[in-house]
């Protein structure tokens, strides 16, 4: 076998830095892939969320409401056995 010429080194080399390259967009391209997951995650738990607050909040309501009843019925009562 002869010894490589310049240009055969100057071909390896271009080639070792497009496998590098290469190998650089495959990570980012899994990386970003990973990320659009994580981003459907958060939109689901932020729209699940949306609807258990929702859901809280008419808890809520029907829980002052019934209070609100009750203690002006006892209010109401205190006033007629008092007067």
């Amino acid at each position: 076998m002869s010894e490589p010429t310049n240009r055969e080194f100057d071909v390896a080399i271009a080639l070792a830095r497009l496998e590098t390259k290469l190998d650089w967009a495959m990570e980012s391209r899994s990386k970003a892939e990973e990320a659009e997951k994580k981003a459907d995650q958060a939109i689901y738990l932020a729209s699940e969320n949306a609807r258990d607050i929702s859901q809280l909040s008419t808890t809520i309501k029907w829980a002052v409401g019934i209070i609100s009843s009750v203690v002006l019925g006892i209010a109401g009562l205190v006033v007629t056995i008092v007067f």
